[in-house]
């Protein structure tokens, strides 16, 4: 397995001590998108990006892939909306799930996610600014529960 990019991307350092935790071989490259297309060239022979999006606003964290699945969470502050997306590895939408949150006195809340999403099992978890964790069906983005730091999920 190759970790293409440098050490001082907060993503590359991520992914490179989560695999040192599991046990799992990797080769670093540390190679840019600038300085180094040729290279990356060889891994991507197009050149040149696959896919993007338009995520509708900030995008808050790494995405988060599982299987053939690519998981993003992104935000706006006005109005206060998030929005949880999933898309095919091909780039194609699988689902969007709005957020609208509102703080405790009725306010609306920055909902600025606060971490990648986590995907365990079949279950898609983001955590938000308005102090609570959202659960979502991995494979469809219906809302399955959601709780306040203040009580047990």
């Amino acid at each position: 397995m190759f970790l293409i990019g440098q050490y001082d991307s907060p993503f590359v350092r991520r992914v490179a001590i989560a695999l040192r935790l599991y046990g799992l071989p990797f080769e670093h490259k540390p190679w840019s998108t600038f300085g180094d297309a040729g290279k990356l060239a060889a891994f991507n022979p197009a050149g040149q990006c696959q896919w993007r999006i338009d995520a509708g606003g900030q995008v808050r964290g790494a995405p988060t892939r599982l299987g053939r699945r690519l998981y993003v969470a992104a935000f706006h502050r006005t109005p206060s909306k998030g929005l949880l997306m999933a898309y095919h590895h091909d780039g194609k939408p699988a689902w969007k799930e709005p957020f609208t949150v509102q703080a405790a006195r009725g306010d609306p809340a920055t909902c600025g996610f606060v971490a990648s999403p986590l995907v365990y099992g079949d279950t898609v978890v983001v955590g938000c600014q308005d102090h609570r964790l959202y659960a979502l069906d991995a494979a469809t983005g219906a809302p399955r529960w959601s709780c306040s730091r203040s009580r047990s999920c």
